[in-house]
């Protein structure tokens, strides 16, 4: 790592050991081609994401309900029969 840095042509400060590669008209040519490609690559990726995290999520609560049903039934049935048993 160089500790010598310049200014370049934008204003930004350059490491003295630093190449940068230009691009060239071909080279812009498929980045300008692949853009749209991989923003909906992209795009797509995201959304898959997200989706699967809502479905985890909803997956989740359900699993959660169901296995609180049987404690609210359970405690429903012994209210019911201790009603019942005390006449009300």
């Amino acid at each position: 790592m160089c500790d010598d840095y310049r200014m370049n042509a934008d204003q930004f400060r350059v490491d003295s050991c630093e190449q940068i590669a230009k691009n060239t008209e071909i080279d812009q040519q498929w980045a300008d081609w692949l853009a749209p490609t991989r923003r909906s690559f992209l795009f797509g990726a995201g959304a898959a994401a997200i989706g699967l995290t809502l479905g985890e999520e909803a997956a989740r609560a359900r699993q959660q309900t169901k296995m609180a049903e049987p404690t609210l039934m359970q405690h429903l049935r012994q209210c019911m029969s201790v009603w019942s048993k005390a006449g009300i």
